[in-house]
């Protein structure tokens, strides 16, 4: 899982709200948009939630490229709730939009099990056939 977080306070606290998962979710954090490429996880189908306000960029601005880059579940976490913010970013394709709190980061493991039961229900959707050969 890739956390794309430019507050190191803000980074520690989500770390540590997953250890309560017992290492179900391994966690890399990388502080800018830049730094993504080079990231372990960057390539993968693994989960990615990112800041919204970053020093390189935006959060949604991931979501803007292009649909095959983007084939994985992103997560928008922010300091500040805006709900103009937050429909344009589920408009984007996040799937949820997050803010931060201590309540928030001691659920997270809640929060990305539940989009990552959400992603799979979403790629099954796109592949009607393969949910109907499940059922045979």
């Amino acid at each position: 899982m890739l956390l794309l977080e430019d507050e190191p306070a803000h980074a520690e606290a989500i770390r540590r709200g997953l250890e309560s998962a017992d290492g179900a979710f391994k966690l890399q954090v990388v502080g800018s948009l830049e730094k993504i490429p080079g990231a372990r996880y960057s390539q993968s189908a693994g989960h990615r939630f990112t800041g919204l306000v970053l020093p390189d960029g935006n959060g949604i601005d991931l979501l803007a490229a292009p649909a095959e880059a983007n084939a994985f579940p992103m997560l928008i976490l922010t300091s500040h709730g805006n709900e103009q913010t937050a429909v344009n970013a589920l408009k984007a394709g996040a799937l949820d939009y997050i803010v931060k709190s201590p309540e928030t980061f001691a659920n997270m493991p809640r929060i990305l099990t539940s989009a990552l039961n959400q992603w799979s229900l979403i790629q099954e959707n796109k592949n009607p056939g393969k949910l109907y050969r499940h059922q045979k």
